[in-house]
């Protein structure tokens, strides 16, 4: 039974390697028809060689051909080279000889230059003489213009002074406590208010609101009954009813402030809360229409609503018609009148008007004062802006 067993496991162990001697066998088959495949491959790639092999003789000995009559249309080039050679050598003498006649012209043409550059620096100097001469007659000009308008400004402060003392005069009101302002007639209550004619430099002579301690306003808000969303030419000119709502205007402002020294004093009233607030700054002057009415200079500030204005100090004035700002769309657009804007909402004077003091169209901007009031949802009832010599 033994014997049995191991014969069959050898059996079994023979089979398996008849079975995988056939496998080694197809491999081996395999392997050898891939070598034949390449094999004939490779005879074709070599026949192949062998065909650009003669075709790249016959090439060859084409251009060596070509290469013999190129040699020959060399020699005979150089043939002509020398006769070349030739002419190039009398070409050059007369190349030479028009280069020493160019350097004679050369030293000519120098001198001449040089007389030009003394006529050209004569009539420099003539001329900045003359310019010189211009410019001290124009500041001489300018000088005697200021003079008159600093003559006609005193004549038109010793005629404000002499309403402001009749007026005195003929009111003898004492002034009332500020604390007992009713905001809906703020304007009439603690100050003794007259109007008066004021003549100034270059400007007609126009009626203004004047106050006994020397103020003069130049913008009010009250009431809503005016329309403040107005144009370039509007807020130049001046615009409204002295007795209500009004702007004075920017070149009545430019020339009040241009020769004297001005303090500016803005009131403003919440009526929601009914709180009165101020800001005064002491040295307040605007430039001219040339520099598009800048808010040049502002001064320092006292008072109780927070220096907000001083963010829009050194602005050029904008409207809705002329941009002048540094936001990406125009400040003045959506009703928010004309303004010295640097960016749109922090200082609104001249916004809509909303009679409650509550904003109720939430796509406009209402009379804001953002140091103080700080809420978009509220909208000031009462402004008024003055100025006063120094």
């Amino acid at each position: 039974m033994e014997n049995n067993e191991r014969v069959k496991v050898e059996v079994s162990r023979l089979e398996e390697m008849i079975t995988n001697l056939q496998s080694q066998l197809e491999i081996a088959t395999s392997q050898i028809k891939i070598k034949d495949d390449e094999l004939i491959t490779s005879t074709q790639n070599i026949t192949d060689l062998q065909g650009e092999l003669d075709r790249a003789k016959s090439e060859i000995a084409i251009r060596e051909d070509i290469l013999i009559l190129k040699n020959k249309e060399i020699m005979e080039n150089n043939e002509r080279g020398n006769s070349l050679t030739t002419n190039i050598e009398e070409l050059q003498n007369e190349i030479s000889n028009i280069g020493k006649e160019k350097n004679y012209k050369d030293e000519e043409i120098s001198k001449l230059n040089e007389l030009l550059k003394d006529k050209d620096y004569k009539e420099s100097l003539m001329t900045k003489t003359i310019e010189d001469l211009r410019r001290n007659l124009h500041n001489a000009s300018g000088e005697i213009e200021i003079s008159k308008d600093k003559i006609v400004s005193q004549n038109s402060e010793i005629e404000r002074l002499k309403t402001l003392t009749e007026a005195l005069e003929s009111n003898d009101n004492e002034i009332r406590d500020q604390s007992s302002f009713d905001l809906g007639n703020i304007h009439n209550k603690g100050l003794l208010a007259c109007i008066y004619e004021m003549k100034l430099p270059r400007i007609y002579t126009f009626k203004d609101l004047c106050k006994a301690s020397g103020w003069t306003t130049i913008q009010r808000r009250m009431d809503g009954s005016e329309n403040f969303d107005r144009p370039w030419k509007d807020y130049k000119d001046g615009f409204g009813n002295i007795d209500g709502e009004f702007f004075i205007g920017l070149d009545k402002i430019h020339s009040m402030t241009q020769g004297r020294r001005h303090e500016l004093s803005i009131t403003l009233g919440d009526a929601t809360t009914g709180r009165i607030g101020y800001a005064h700054y002491d040295d307040f002057l605007i430039g001219s229409e040339y520099e598009l009415y800048e808010l040049i200079s502002l001064g320092n500030y006292t008072g109780s609503v927070g220096d907000v204005l001083r963010s829009d100090e050194k602005q050029k004035f904008t409207t809705y018609d002329w941009q002048h700002d540094n936001y990406k769309i125009n400040c003045a657009f959506n009703g928010n009148g004309g303004w010295w804007y640097n960016d749109c909402g922090y200082c609104t004077l001249n916004g809509n008007y909303f009679k409650d003091g509550i904003v109720t169209d939430a796509s406009k901007n209402g009379i804001h004062w953002t140091s103080w009031d700080g809420n978009k949802k509220v909208s000031l009832t009462y402004v008024e802006i003055m100025i006063r010599p120094v």
